[in-house]
């Protein structure tokens, strides 16, 4: 946490259902007063109750906090927050929270279920000895996996789990609009996809993991290249997009031909992307959007209304897909495009070694880069 980070806001102690921190009386910290700030106040409790409230969820990792090498994780929020201030601060402030043992078998077995959990939590702070403040938080949690099988309709689609695929689609919106090709931007409809949220996001990624942003341009560029070599030899041809996100080679791509472009997203991301780019008709090519959910979803099911398009040349696009999925769901996806796809047809995917998911590279730069992947909760979890 960047801003808890200046202030030299510490963990203290870490047990069980208990956390104790501490927020320094420094400089960065106080008013002209010398006492801390009661915002201050507020953001160093919000931490303490839901580190205490994180070590009830055994072996799951907070998602953005902690290093996540599964796709197994924990998603914490503060829900609600109030805080009664009995005195100036003018010391170093000791936060405690401590929840009470008899809640902790409930809270661990209703995160497991997959249900989601609410709890509030009571946060004392204490300067020079001495109760300065009280605060009550009101936490959400729930894990990841129960999140993410409830995708397969907007309306069933959990709004933080729809927050997740947004923030991670506008990621790369964000890092795709800085990256520039001998002709200018290289997809100048990324920025505006990204919004100020993914544009922020990628200014601090790019810091603190600088590879990523050669890796994006790479693989656009990679499959840029070899969508026009395609389209060289047919002119008539089908694109489909697994997972398109906020693609929009559609508008940018020149020299097509009598390209139709089928993308295949969950529902939210669909609507998202229907929303954040340029309309269908202001592309030369046919664009065509179908839900479609890789876990759980057929291709060829999903498409059995495209008789027409499928009978084309078949160019797929799985563009940053690969190294989140098990062995068993890709071999299924890539089992299911290949009786779609005929002798003209290809398939364009990036994929990582198996040397970098299990950090066997020996190269810091590599290790690096995953450890900074699992801890932004967009683990490899295959090569």
């Amino acid at each position: 946490m960047p801003a808890l980070r200046f202030l030299s806001w510490k963990i203290e102690e870490i047990g069980r259902g208990h956390a104790t921190t501490r927020l320094p009386l420094n400089v960065e910290s106080s008013n002209q007063y010398i006492t801390q700030q009661a915002a201050l106040m507020l953001l160093a409790a919000d931490y303490t109750g839901g580190i205490a409230l994180s070590t009830l969820f055994k072996d799951a990792p907070v998602i953005g906090f902690h290093s996540q090498k599964t796709a197994y994780g924990a998603y914490l929020w503060g829900a609600a927050a109030t805080i009664k201030w009995v005195r100036p601060s003018t010391d170093d402030l000791i936060l405690t929270c401590s929840i009470a043992e008899r809640d902790w078998d409930g809270i661990a077995e209703a995160f497991g279920r997959g249900d989601e959990v609410s709890y509030k939590a009571r946060i004392k702070m204490r300067s020079g000895g001495r109760l300065a403040a009280v605060s009550d938080f009101q936490y959400w949690a729930r894990n990841s996996f129960s999140l993410a099988n409830r995708g397969a309709t907007t309306a069933s689609t959990h709004h933080m789990f729809a927050h997740k695929l947004k923030t991670s689609a506008r990621l790369i919106a964000g890092l795709r609009s800085g990256l520039r090709n001998e002709n200018g931007l290289l997809d100048p409809f990324a920025a505006d996809a990204a919004g100020p949220q993914g544009r922020t996001m990628a200014r601090k990624f790019c810091i603190d993991t600088p590879q990523l942003e050669n890796m994006i341009l790479a693989r656009t560029v990679h499959c840029d290249e070899a969508l026009s070599s395609f389209a060289r030899k047919h002119r008539h041809f089908s694109v489909v997009n697994i997972g398109s996100g906020y693609d929009a080679r559609p508008w940018r791509i020149e020299g097509l031909g009598n390209a139709t472009f089928i993308h295949l997203d969950l529902p939210i991301m669909s609507e998202e992307a229907a929303t954040a780019l340029p309309s269908a008709s202001a592309s030369k090519y046919r664009i065509l959007r179908r839900s479609f959910d890789l876990v759980n979803d057929d291709v060829r099911d999903t498409l059995q209304d495209l008789r027409e398009e499928l009978s084309l040349p078949l160019f797929f696009i799985w563009e940053g897909g690969s190294m989140y999925f098990s062995r068993q769901t890709t071999s299924r996806l890539l089992d299911s495009v290949s009786n779609l796809m005929c002798a003209d047809s290809r398939i364009w995917f990036d994929q990582v070694s198996d040397a970098a998911v299990t950090d066997r590279t020996g190269q810091p730069e590599v290790m690096a880069f995953m450890d900074s992947m699992r801890t932004i909760g967009e683990p490899f979890i295959r090569g």
